[in-house]
């Protein structure tokens, strides 16, 4: 699903000429079969591919359920990250699913998020992407959404956030941050 996914994003693309620039992402088409000419047979060149795509990112409900936190992605794969972190009386960690191999492609997070280190938790779906601002070094905003189904809430906490109505069993989960490649 993800490949086929990846393979319409490239087929959209595969008008672009890529640039000159050796830090620019643009992907470069190369085709595998010169008489046949379906999207499927398009592959992002080897010597293209970005050296680094590791990510830092700061920023609120970043690194678990905090008001400003920091979290570090580790691209173990093309298409896979591994991811924590922590801040202000918080911590998460998780696995980062990308649809391409790309460094600033959408991706899909499962991971464990903490609030006040136990009074809060449960495990996050989010989906989310970055928006670059300086390709040469990565700066940009992540962004990323999704929901948060709760396995814990300390009582004094739930008084506080819902007084005596039910605390649901899934809630928003939201988090946005200044990233870079790191």
């Amino acid at each position: 699903c993800v490949v086929k996914y990846n393979n319409a994003l490239i087929k959209a693309t595969a008008e672009k000429e890529p640039a000159d620039d050796p830090n620019d992402e643009t992907v470069e088409i190369v085709f595998d079969n010169n008489e046949k000419r379906d999207y499927d047979d398009y592959v992002i060149s080897e010597k293209r591919k970005p050296t680094n795509r590791n990510i830092t990112t700061i920023g609120y409900q970043i690194g678990g359920l905090n008001m400003l936190g920091i979290d570090h992605e580790i691209r173990v794969h093309d298409y896979l990250g591994v991811h924590f972190g922590g801040g202000f009386f918080g911590y998460t960690g998780g696995i980062k699913i990308h649809t391409n191999e790309k460094t600033n492609s959408l991706f899909f997070n499962l991971s464990w998020k903490d609030g006040g280190f136990g009074l809060m938790n449960g495990v996050g779906i989010e989906a989310g992407s970055r928006w670059v601002w300086s390709k040469r070094t990565g700066f940009g905003l992540l962004y990323q959404g999704g929901l948060l189904i709760i396995n814990h809430i300390d009582e004094d906490i739930k008084n506080e956030a819902y007084g005596t109505a039910e605390v649901p069993p899934i809630v928003l989960s939201l988090g946005l941050g200044l990233s870079w490649s790191s």
